[in-house]
Protein backbone atom coordinates (compact mmCIF):
# COMPACT_ATOMS: atom_id res chain seq x y z
CA UNK A 1 0.00 0.00 0.00
CA UNK A 2 2.71 2.41 0.72
CA UNK A 3 4.25 1.52 -2.68
CA UNK A 4 1.04 2.58 -4.49
CA UNK A 5 0.85 5.65 -2.25
CA UNK A 6 3.97 6.45 -2.50
CA UNK A 7 4.03 6.14 -6.50
CA UNK A 8 0.93 8.21 -6.77
CA UNK A 9 2.52 10.63 -5.03
CA UNK A 10 5.39 10.60 -7.76
CA UNK A 11 3.02 10.50 -10.53
CA UNK A 12 0.78 13.56 -9.28
CA UNK A 13 4.55 15.56 -8.33
CA UNK A 14 5.76 14.61 -11.62
CA UNK A 15 2.31 16.22 -13.07
CA UNK A 16 2.11 19.16 -11.10
CA UNK A 17 5.88 20.17 -12.42
CA UNK A 18 5.36 19.05 -15.87
CA UNK A 19 2.47 22.07 -15.95
CA UNK A 20 4.75 24.34 -14.14
CA UNK A 21 7.40 24.08 -16.40
CA UNK A 22 4.91 24.68 -19.40
CA UNK A 23 2.99 27.80 -17.91
CA UNK A 24 6.30 29.14 -17.26
CA UNK A 25 7.50 28.54 -20.80
CA UNK A 26 4.15 29.88 -22.47
CA UNK A 27 4.88 32.76 -20.14
CA UNK A 28 8.33 33.51 -21.57
CA UNK A 29 7.37 33.05 -24.97
CA UNK A 30 4.58 35.71 -24.38
CA UNK A 31 6.06 38.84 -24.73
CA UNK A 32 7.93 37.67 -27.78
CA UNK A 33 5.63 37.17 -29.91
CA UNK A 34 3.82 40.48 -29.90
CA UNK A 35 6.87 42.25 -32.24
CA UNK A 36 6.22 40.28 -35.20
CA UNK A 37 2.84 41.93 -34.87
CA UNK A 38 4.44 45.58 -33.38
CA UNK A 39 6.80 45.60 -35.95
CA UNK A 40 5.11 46.70 -38.74
CA UNK A 41 3.34 48.87 -36.45
CA UNK A 42 6.35 50.49 -36.04
CA UNK A 43 7.36 51.43 -39.54
CA UNK A 44 3.24 52.44 -39.63
CA UNK A 45 4.12 54.95 -36.72
CA UNK A 46 6.66 56.60 -38.41
CA UNK A 47 4.54 56.44 -41.54
CA UNK A 48 1.39 58.18 -39.72
CA UNK A 49 3.92 60.53 -38.24
CA UNK A 50 4.50 62.40 -41.79
CA UNK A 51 0.66 61.43 -42.98
CA UNK A 52 -0.98 64.59 -41.56
CA UNK A 53 1.25 67.17 -43.49
CA UNK A 54 0.63 65.35 -46.69
CA UNK A 55 -3.18 64.91 -46.12
CA UNK A 56 -3.19 68.41 -45.52
CA UNK A 57 -1.99 69.39 -48.75
CA UNK A 58 -3.96 66.20 -50.73
CA UNK A 59 -6.97 67.92 -49.25
CA UNK A 60 -5.91 71.68 -50.33
CA UNK A 61 -5.12 70.34 -53.58
CA UNK A 62 -8.57 68.74 -53.83
CA UNK A 63 -10.66 72.06 -52.69
CA UNK A 64 -8.74 74.08 -54.85
CA UNK A 65 -9.06 72.20 -58.06
CA UNK A 66 -12.84 71.86 -57.08
CA UNK A 67 -13.20 75.28 -56.24
CA UNK A 68 -11.48 76.48 -59.76
CA UNK A 69 -13.50 74.18 -61.81
CA UNK A 70 -16.80 74.79 -60.32
CA UNK A 71 -16.22 78.97 -60.69
CA UNK A 72 -15.14 78.33 -64.10
CA UNK A 73 -17.55 76.05 -65.45
CA UNK A 74 -20.62 76.55 -63.34
CA UNK A 75 -20.78 73.32 -62.32
CA UNK A 76 -23.94 71.85 -60.54
CA UNK A 77 -24.09 70.43 -57.40
CA UNK A 78 -24.74 66.99 -59.33
CA UNK A 79 -22.19 67.61 -61.34
CA UNK A 80 -19.54 68.25 -58.23
CA UNK A 81 -20.67 65.03 -56.82
CA UNK A 82 -20.06 63.01 -59.80
CA UNK A 83 -16.48 65.06 -60.57
CA UNK A 84 -15.49 64.89 -57.07
CA UNK A 85 -14.27 61.77 -56.77
CA UNK A 86 -12.33 61.45 -60.04
CA UNK A 87 -10.29 64.72 -58.55
CA UNK A 88 -9.30 63.03 -55.48
CA UNK A 89 -8.28 60.14 -57.03
CA UNK A 90 -6.35 61.80 -59.81
CA UNK A 91 -4.77 63.90 -56.95
CA UNK A 92 -3.96 60.74 -54.60
CA UNK A 93 -2.07 59.58 -57.79
CA UNK A 94 -0.13 61.69 -58.32
CA UNK A 95 1.28 62.46 -54.94
CA UNK A 96 1.64 58.90 -55.20
CA UNK A 97 3.94 58.67 -58.06
CA UNK A 98 6.01 62.14 -56.20
CA UNK A 99 6.93 60.21 -53.27
CA UNK A 100 7.82 57.39 -55.44
CA UNK A 101 11.76 57.32 -55.02
CA UNK A 102 11.65 54.32 -57.61
CA UNK A 103 11.18 56.55 -60.45
CA UNK A 104 13.49 58.18 -62.30
CA UNK A 105 12.16 62.29 -63.32
CA UNK A 106 11.09 61.32 -66.62
CA UNK A 107 8.96 58.49 -65.30
CA UNK A 108 7.11 60.60 -63.03
CA UNK A 109 6.19 63.28 -65.55
CA UNK A 110 5.06 60.46 -67.59
CA UNK A 111 2.40 58.95 -65.09
CA UNK A 112 1.41 61.91 -63.93
CA UNK A 113 0.51 63.20 -67.28
CA UNK A 114 -0.57 59.81 -68.10
CA UNK A 115 -3.16 60.35 -64.26
CA UNK A 116 -4.36 63.65 -65.79
CA UNK A 117 -5.33 62.69 -69.02
CA UNK A 118 -7.43 59.65 -67.83
CA UNK A 119 -8.87 62.57 -64.97
CA UNK A 120 -9.76 64.80 -68.12
CA UNK A 121 -11.36 62.08 -69.93
CA UNK A 122 -13.82 61.02 -67.53
CA UNK A 123 -14.63 64.42 -65.87
CA UNK A 124 -15.34 65.25 -69.66
CA UNK A 125 -17.98 62.84 -69.68
CA UNK A 126 -19.65 64.57 -66.79
CA UNK A 127 -19.68 68.15 -68.55
CA UNK A 128 -22.51 69.23 -71.20
CA UNK A 129 -20.92 70.35 -74.30
CA UNK A 130 -21.04 74.15 -73.44
CA UNK A 131 -18.55 73.10 -70.81
CA UNK A 132 -16.18 71.18 -72.48
CA UNK A 133 -15.54 73.84 -74.91
CA UNK A 134 -15.05 76.43 -71.67
CA UNK A 135 -12.84 73.93 -70.17
CA UNK A 136 -10.58 73.67 -73.63
CA UNK A 137 -10.64 77.82 -74.03
CA UNK A 138 -9.33 77.63 -70.40
CA UNK A 139 -6.51 75.84 -71.53
CA UNK A 140 -5.96 77.39 -74.67
CA UNK A 141 -6.43 80.28 -73.15
CA UNK A 142 -2.94 79.84 -71.03
CA UNK A 143 -0.67 79.28 -74.00
CA UNK A 144 -2.78 82.68 -75.81
CA UNK A 145 -1.97 84.79 -72.73
CA UNK A 146 1.81 83.47 -72.57
CA UNK A 147 1.93 84.79 -76.68
CA UNK A 148 0.32 87.77 -75.69
CA UNK A 149 2.24 88.58 -72.94
CA UNK A 150 5.76 88.31 -74.79
CA UNK A 151 3.99 90.40 -77.55
CA UNK A 152 3.23 93.11 -75.31
CA UNK A 153 7.00 92.71 -73.74
CA UNK A 154 8.20 93.23 -76.88
CA UNK A 155 6.80 96.26 -77.46
CA UNK A 156 7.51 97.64 -74.29
CA UNK A 157 11.13 97.32 -75.19
CA UNK A 158 10.72 99.18 -78.54
CA UNK A 159 9.09 101.46 -77.45
CA UNK A 160 11.13 102.30 -74.13
CA UNK A 161 14.85 101.51 -75.08
CA UNK A 162 14.03 102.71 -78.99
CA UNK A 163 15.22 99.46 -80.46
CA UNK A 164 16.07 99.03 -84.01
CA UNK A 165 14.64 96.22 -86.16
CA UNK A 166 17.99 94.68 -85.69
CA UNK A 167 17.75 94.46 -82.40
CA UNK A 168 14.58 93.20 -82.41
CA UNK A 169 14.58 90.62 -84.20
CA UNK A 170 17.84 89.38 -81.73
CA UNK A 171 16.11 89.83 -78.62
CA UNK A 172 12.56 87.90 -79.81
CA UNK A 173 14.17 84.85 -79.56
CA UNK A 174 15.02 85.46 -76.23
CA UNK A 175 12.56 86.24 -74.70
CA UNK A 176 10.53 83.21 -76.77
CA UNK A 177 12.92 80.84 -75.19
CA UNK A 178 12.24 82.54 -71.87
CA UNK A 179 8.66 82.21 -71.82
CA UNK A 180 9.11 78.54 -72.75
CA UNK A 181 11.72 77.49 -70.72
CA UNK A 182 9.68 78.91 -67.23
CA UNK A 183 6.35 77.33 -68.68
CA UNK A 184 8.72 74.21 -69.16
CA UNK A 185 9.78 74.57 -64.85
CA UNK A 186 5.74 75.74 -63.91
CA UNK A 187 4.51 72.59 -65.31
CA UNK A 188 7.06 70.38 -64.03
CA UNK A 189 5.14 68.14 -61.19
CA UNK A 190 8.50 67.17 -59.90
CA UNK A 191 9.79 70.32 -58.86
CA UNK A 192 8.37 71.80 -55.45
CA UNK A 193 7.62 75.79 -55.29
CA UNK A 194 11.26 76.73 -54.07
CA UNK A 195 13.06 74.94 -56.75
CA UNK A 196 10.55 76.47 -59.08
CA UNK A 197 11.17 79.96 -58.19
CA UNK A 198 14.70 79.31 -58.28
CA UNK A 199 15.11 77.41 -61.30
CA UNK A 200 12.51 80.34 -62.74
CA UNK A 201 14.75 82.82 -61.24
CA UNK A 202 17.92 81.71 -62.95
CA UNK A 203 16.35 81.98 -66.57
CA UNK A 204 15.34 84.99 -66.21
CA UNK A 205 18.69 86.16 -65.22
CA UNK A 206 19.88 84.66 -68.29
CA UNK A 207 17.88 86.14 -70.43
CA UNK A 208 18.47 89.54 -68.70
CA UNK A 209 22.34 89.39 -69.44
CA UNK A 210 21.91 87.94 -73.11
CA UNK A 211 19.24 91.08 -73.78
CA UNK A 212 22.09 93.65 -72.31
CA UNK A 213 25.04 92.45 -74.25
CA UNK A 214 22.48 93.76 -77.73
CA UNK A 215 21.79 96.97 -76.00
CA UNK A 216 23.86 100.08 -75.98
CA UNK A 217 25.38 101.51 -72.89
CA UNK A 218 22.95 104.44 -73.17
CA UNK A 219 19.72 101.67 -73.44
CA UNK A 220 21.02 99.77 -70.62
CA UNK A 221 20.63 102.68 -68.50
CA UNK A 222 17.26 103.09 -69.85
CA UNK A 223 16.89 99.49 -68.69
CA UNK A 224 17.99 99.65 -65.63
CA UNK A 225 15.17 103.03 -64.67
CA UNK A 226 12.66 100.76 -66.31
CA UNK A 227 13.56 97.83 -64.04
CA UNK A 228 13.30 100.23 -60.72
CA UNK A 229 9.85 101.58 -62.18
CA UNK A 230 8.36 98.24 -62.63
CA UNK A 231 9.35 97.18 -58.96
CA UNK A 232 8.40 100.23 -57.52
CA UNK A 233 4.79 100.18 -59.27
CA UNK A 234 4.55 96.56 -58.04
CA UNK A 235 5.27 97.09 -54.73
CA UNK A 236 2.77 99.82 -54.65
CA UNK A 237 0.05 97.54 -56.20
CA UNK A 238 0.87 94.79 -53.55
CA UNK A 239 1.90 92.74 -56.43
CA UNK A 240 4.95 91.36 -54.67
CA UNK A 241 3.04 89.72 -51.70
CA UNK A 242 3.04 86.20 -51.66
CA UNK A 243 0.24 84.26 -53.33
CA UNK A 244 -2.42 83.57 -50.93
CA UNK A 245 -4.38 79.51 -50.40
CA UNK A 246 -5.98 78.52 -53.69
CA UNK A 247 -4.33 81.80 -55.78
CA UNK A 248 -2.25 80.92 -58.77
CA UNK A 249 0.36 82.75 -59.77
CA UNK A 250 0.43 83.31 -63.84
CA UNK A 251 3.23 83.87 -65.46
CA UNK A 252 4.52 87.26 -66.71
CA UNK A 253 7.63 87.60 -68.99
CA UNK A 254 9.63 90.29 -67.10
CA UNK A 255 7.77 90.08 -63.93
CA UNK A 256 8.93 90.33 -60.53
CA UNK A 257 12.44 89.22 -59.92
CA UNK A 258 12.99 88.81 -63.90
CA UNK A 259 15.52 91.47 -63.71
CA UNK A 260 14.37 93.22 -66.86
Amino acid sequence: MKTKSMSKYIIAAATAMFVIVQVSAFAKAEPNSPPAKNEPNATQAKTEQKSPAAADEIRRHIHERMQELGEKLNLTEEQKKSIRPIIEIEVKEIHSVRADESLTAEQKQEKIKAIRQSGKEQMSKMLTPEQQEKLKAIREGVRDEISERIRERMEELSAKLELTEEQKKAIKPIVENEAKEIQTVSTNENLVPEQKRAKVKAIRQSAEEQINKLLTPAQQEKLKKLKEETQQNKEKAGAGRPARRGERRRYRPGAAGSGY
